[in-house]
């Protein structure tokens, strides 16, 4: 699967929109929607389960305790990210971020005009959002091995971008492959950044935070935000070496100094276990737990997503509405999922579904079929038109990669019945439950509109020189029923 660059993607899409701008435009309240798009802690901040009061007394505490004074708040939040990342770093190899800047301030400050961004997996576009198409490089593929990145890929970069586990398929990376590259990153002199603000939420120990010792060309970033589900601020931390970490700081922001999310940031790292808490132990069986109920989902209708170890699932989704339109119609009843065909070669159609609850796994699956039953209508009306139009019969459609669905010599022009659903089991159609224990029409067996002769009959009625209903309610009558009895 070869990666296109963001810019590929529609102005339609809705990707970067965000919640407030897509509740204007389908007038839906913003607190109706169902946010699929993130990758944040699906299982909720510790402020909604049982480290809420902990968590509260402890910011309380840093508050009362530092006297609002910036400094020895970052030096409280770096201690805390020291035995939290629990590598064998030093203070000194952590830099509190505030606000989404990390990635766009190493790029801003250590890439030279000449150099260009190697990414060799797919990442998320807030990656590519903003940046030059020119500056990027994804010749690389997502099926390969890091161990396997060109030579002369390399020899053109400046920066390495990776994601562990992976921006889009939610898979995990080796950390020796990981090892590897930066072994080669530190020989040619090249910048490897490590996203790593997930670690936390598929497997800890997969983390190579400890290679920062010993290599200036690393840095790796973690998410507080991302990890623990807090929305209002933006937390998060930089590891690198010390050399490394001295750069950075020369460029950073004035909200790194904030004191209220740096006080979070710190109660959440010294919460009892560290990366092993309750809340991360519970987080990530929550998550694997539900990740399985998602995955069922699409396979259930025939969709294989890819192997992920993740808050979300990478699916390909074929349709012939495409990608776009899928969105669209879903967004429309409120359910916001992510478009990535702009990372991907454009006749794939994948879309990337973050982990959710139960309940909105099920509410998910409840629109989406309606959803397809509604582009279902729309198609079978915009074909029955193209069919009247034309005044004839299609004949066999041989080149459908389904014919024959009913039986050989049918006649396809009414696949998409105009009768649809009937409800009438003496079609040969009948009512078929599903997994969930929902039950639903199913024409599969009817075969009475693929006659040859009953087509025709079922076209000459729907000619009649009358309005649509009148000729669809007169042909059922006087074509389908009268073969019922």
């Amino acid at each position: 699967m070869k990666m296109n660059h963001a810019n590929n993607i529609s102005e339609n899409s809705l990707n970067n929109k965000t919640l407030s701008d897509i509740s204007r435009q389908f007038n839906i309240d913003k607190n109706c929607l169902m946010e699929l798009r993130g990758r944040s802690n699906p299982f909720g901040s510790p402020f909604e389960h049982g480290e809420l009061y902990i968590a509260i007394q402890n910011i309380d505490s840093h508050k009362q305790t530092q006297e609002c004074s910036a400094s020895d708040s970052q030096l409280e939040f770096k201690r805390a990210a020291v035995s939290f990342v629990d590598m064998v770093i030093k203070t000194e190899n952590i830099l509190p971020v505030i606000g989404k800047n990390l990635w766009g301030r190493v790029v801003e400050t250590l890439l030279d005009k000449e150099e260009k961004i190697l990414v060799p997996h797919s990442c998320s576009p807030e990656f590519t959002y903003n940046i030059n198409e020119n500056l990027i490089m994804n010749d690389h593929q997502d099926n390969g091995c890091l161990k396997d990145i060109p030579e002369k890929s390399l020899d053109k970069a400046g920066i390495v971008l990776i994601a562990n586990p992976a921006h889009l398929s939610g898979a995990l990376l080796c950390s020796d492959d990981i090892i590897y590259l930066a072994g080669r990153c530190r020989e040619k002199g090249t910048l490897l950044f490590v996203d790593e603000t997930l670690i936390e939420l598929t497997d800890p120990y997969q983390s190579v935070a400890s290679i920062v010792r010993e290599n200036d060309n690393v840095i790796i970033q973690r998410s507080i935000s991302n990890t623990f589900a807090i929305s209002d601020h933006d937390v998060s931390f930089a590891i690198a070496s010390e050399k490394m970490i001295e750069k950075l700081s020369h460029s950073s922001a004035e909200n790194d100094t904030d004191i209220l999310p740096l006080s979070i940031g710190t109660s959440l790292m010294e919460m009892q276990g560290g990366g092993n808490s309750s809340y991360l132990e519970d987080s990530r069986n929550f998550i694997k737990e539900q990740r399985k109920y998602l995955t069922d989902l699409f396979s259930s209708r025939g969709y294989v997503p890819e192997k992920s170890d993740s808050s979300y699932i990478l699916v390909k989704l074929n349709f012939l509405m495409g990608l776009e339109e899928l969105t669209q119609r879903l967004a429309s009843h409120g359910v916001l999922i992510l478009d990535c065909r702009s990372f991907y070669i454009p006749d794939e159609d994948y879309a990337r579904v973050a982990v959710t609850t139960k309940s909105n796994v099920d509410n998910f699956e409840e629109i989406f079929g309606i959803v397809l039953s509604e582009w279902a209508r729309d198609l079978a009306k915009a074909k029955l038109e193209e069919t009247l139009n034309s005044g004839k019969l299609m004949g066999r459609n041989t080149e459908c990669p389904y014919y024959p669905c009913h039986f050989p010599g049918q006649d396809c022009t009414f696949c998409y019945c105009p009768f649809n659903p009937c409800k009438n089991e003496k079609t040969g159609g009948e009512w078929i439950t599903g997994s969930k224990g929902r039950k639903g029409w199913s024409c599969m067996n009817c075969r009475i509109v693929h006659e040859p002769e009953i087509a025709q009959e079922i076209l000459d009625a729907l000619l009649e020189d009358n309005d649509l209903e009148t000729n669809k309610k007169a042909a059922w009558k006087n074509v389908i029923e009268s073969r019922l009895l």
